[in-house]
């Protein structure tokens, strides 16, 4: 797996910058989401088929779903980061710490579904990657909290 070896690599070399850091390893999961063959389809909305204001993901498919369509569901949905779209983010824009928790929730929820149908675990490894990250972005953004 050569791309998450080179992903891996940028995730590291980027460690110091919580936001940074938090983004990448967020994007490194859906990677190895994707290696795994359980990655998100978020190029257009499961329910519509279109591709604006998408705001979620289904549990059920793993595909985005737009915030209109996904109004009468969005408590069954995963909210979805607009950070993980193209095009989204706003140059100079900064990762909320909001956007970073909710990219965790969203790839935390597949791969404890990946690693359970395989009758795997976390560790708690990633727990207390979120813990330290936390900690960082509190002390180097706190105006995001």
């Amino acid at each position: 797996y050569p791309g998450l070896f080179e992903a891996m690599n940028v995730l590291l070399e980027h460690l110091e910058a919580a936001d940074t850091a938090g983004a990448l390893f967020i994007l490194f999961e859906l990677q190895v989401l994707r290696e795994l063959g359980a990655g998100l389809d978020l190029s257009a909305c499961a329910a519509t088929g279109g591709r604006d204001d998408l705001a979620y993901v289904s549990p059920r498919s793993a595909r985005a779903v737009s915030r209109e369509a996904g109004l009468p569901y969005h408590d069954k949905l995963l909210p979805l980061p607009s950070f993980l779209l193209d095009g989204q983010r706003q140059p100079g824009s900064e990762l909320t710490w909001t956007d970073v928790t909710q990219g965790f929730e969203l790839t935390s929820f597949f791969i404890d579904r990946h690693l359970s149908d395989h009758g795997l675990q976390d560790g708690g490894t990633r727990a207390q990657f979120l813990n330290a990250l936390e900690k960082r972005y509190r002390s180097d953004y706190p105006w995001n909290f």
